[in-house]
């Protein structure tokens, strides 16, 4: 008799603590469907923002060699005045 109700007690335990395991279990699913969300929306923005920073840095570039072709012209009228100072 005591065998038949511990294996009883046993077997309710075993179903109350597969239960609450699959509740956790749904709750961390959900969880992890959210963060997986939250993840492909921001590669979305990274791989936005990284369209942004290349065009920028390409701007940037552009800027930068047109700068220096203006320096070289600069300096050549610069070398060129100051000669013309000498004489």
């Amino acid at each position: 008799m005591i065998y038949q109700i511990s294996v009883a007690l046993i077997a309710v335990a075993f179903a109350v603590l597969v239960f609450f395991l699959i509740r956790t279990l749904k709750s961390a699913q959900g969880s992890l469907d959210n963060v997986s969300q939250t993840l492909q929306e921001v590669q979305k923005t990274i791989d936005e923002l990284s369209y942004e920073v290349k065009q920028t840095v390409r701007h940037a570039n552009d800027i930068t060699v047109d700068v220096q072709h203006k320096m070289k012209k600069l300096i050549l009228l610069w070398n060129l005045l100051r000669i013309w100072e000498k004489c």
